[in-house]
């Protein structure tokens, strides 16, 4: 099923004005989705002075979106700090993202019509991109700013088509496409997270006072890593990611 990417950005800007694009919850929601070939890829930069390397740079981001697809690999770990005073706790995460970062060559495999596969949308710009792929993914959404919250932030399913669910999140940042960036970029741990986690515990005395340290630590390598919707909260401006992969074997 090949993916227009007019109807792809109108669906974008219709949500401005329309609550919700027929049909898209309950094809998510349905665990068997239409499947497509014609992968979509969406870039996005902030606007920047020169409209060609705005352009380029959201490029760059389809491209890294690509390169994600072919594999990445995580790790991510959480400390829970515990004292043994009221309010005496501290939580410090941390993660990396392990990906092919030599990015000409996945640029150089995107298709796009930089007449009709470019926008504008609040001072950000949105490219998007195309590659013919002979795996089966879960139909893209792309981009919503619809009020309703969808339902997959609170009830994600575990599943699409085979593929394992993560959804990621991000709070604000000042420009709009690092906010996207760090939303991707948490559901690729969310996905490693439903695949392999480890929990580790220990109790530790500095001078006669207890402190408990739980690690939940997190790695793995996923294929097939693909975004199907991001959803931005209009009050907060946060961003949501419903996103799928494969256990890389």
């Amino acid at each position: 099923m090949r993916f227009n990417s007019f109807f792809l950005l109108l669906y974008i800007l219709v949500l401005y004005t329309v609550p919700c694009y027929g049909g898209s919850i309950s094809e998510i929601n349905d665990n068997n989705q239409t499947l497509q070939n014609n992968l979509i890829f969406i870039g996005v930069s902030e606007k920047l002075s020169n409209r060609d390397d705005s352009i380029q740079a959201a490029l760059l981001d389809a491209a890294r979106k690509f390169s994600f697809f072919n594999s990445v690999s995580g790790i991510a770990i959480t400390r829970d700090i515990i004292g043994n005073r009221t309010l005496d706790f501290r939580i410090e995460t941390g993660y990396q993202l392990l990906y092919d970062e030599k990015l000409d060559k996945f640029l150089e495999q995107l298709e796009y019509n930089p007449l009709t596969d470019v926008f504008e949308i609040n001072n950000t710009i949105f490219v998007v991109t195309r590659v013919t792929s002979n795996i089966l993914m879960p139909l893209s959404i792309g981009f919503s700013f619809e009020r309703e919250r969808p339902y997959w932030i609170d009830l994600p399913p575990a599943e699409i088509n085979g593929f394992t669910v993560g959804v990621g999140f991000s709070s604000r940042f000042n420009f709009y496409s690092d906010t996207v960036i760090k939303s991707y970029e948490d559901a690729v741990l969310a996905i490693i997270e439903n695949i392999e986690i480890h929990v580790m515990g220990e109790s530790i005395n500095y001078q006669n006072n207890q402190t408990t340290l739980n690690i939940t630590r997190s790695k793995g390598t996923l294929k097939n890593f693909y975004i199907i919707e991001s959803w931005t909260d209009p009050v907060s401006h946060s961003v949501w990611t419903l996103a799928v992969a494969n256990r890389s074997e």
